[in-house]
């Protein structure tokens, strides 16, 4: 059986005096994996390569609007998020680049990127949860559980993709909303992977002069 438990720090409902049972006692074994500290470090290296997706992006915006880094910023960080980021340089790189070839790799990489972004947003907004795994049952006092581990949890806003989620038998469900701490490395690199492409692609991609259309002469 498994069980989620919130971190330490949250506040139980128990602790503000309504009343509930007192849940059974649980004996724990050794931690399983890193500590919370060594998780909060994951999570801080990760955002930084992450930083690193939206230094590219931002180079990638630039070249295709041709202009100074100064006004691709004011652009970029008007624009906002992520999503609209993507979209822009999408419709950017169909009005700019020159080479057919160069337009299917930056669809390629807009999906990359969308699917990175995806897991990003559920990363930095999900929560450390304690997971505890119990044995079978016993009448045995305390409850011995096999092991407990810190994992990155998302809560998805739909109920039955939530129920789904907390029976923990789906594993593409539970890899997309669930992240232990390997897995965190694992996105983390994957995502250096990606700026370096994307910084790649846009010192390479060849520009072809903005298109002004002309009306048409009968």
């Amino acid at each position: 059986m498994r069980r989620s438990i919130s971190s330490p720090s949250s506040v139980s409902l128990l602790s503000l005096g309504f009343g509930m049972s007192k849940p059974p006692d649980i004996e724990l074994p050794p931690l399983t994996g890193p500590s919370r500290e060594e998780c909060d470090y994951t999570l801080g290296v990760y955002m930084r390569v992450w930083g690193a997706v939206e230094t590219a992006v931002s180079q990638l915006i630039q070249k295709f609007l041709d202009t100074d880094p100064i006004s691709a910023q004011i652009v970029i960080r008007t624009v906002g998020s992520m999503h609209a980021q993507r979209e822009m340089a999408s419709e950017l790189g169909l009005h700019r680049l020159a080479k057919a070839s160069d337009r299917q790799t930056l669809k390629k990489l807009m999906r990359r990127l969308k699917s990175a972004n995806t897991k990003r947003n559920r990363i930095v907004h999900g929560a450390w949860q304690l997971v505890i795994v119990m044995g079978e049952k016993t009448r045995a006092t305390p409850l011995r559980a096999k092991s407990q581990e810190w994992i990155r949890s998302y809560t998805p806003s739909e109920d039955a993709v939530f129920q789904e989620l907390m029976q923990g038998k789906n594993k593409k469900l539970n890899a997309a909303y669930k992240f232990p701490p390997d897995s965190i490395i694992s996105h983390a690199k994957s995502s250096q992977s990606l700026a370096e492409d994307i910084i790649s692609f846009a010192n390479a991609a060849q520009l072809r002069p903005p298109r002004i259309p002309q009306h048409v002469e009968w």
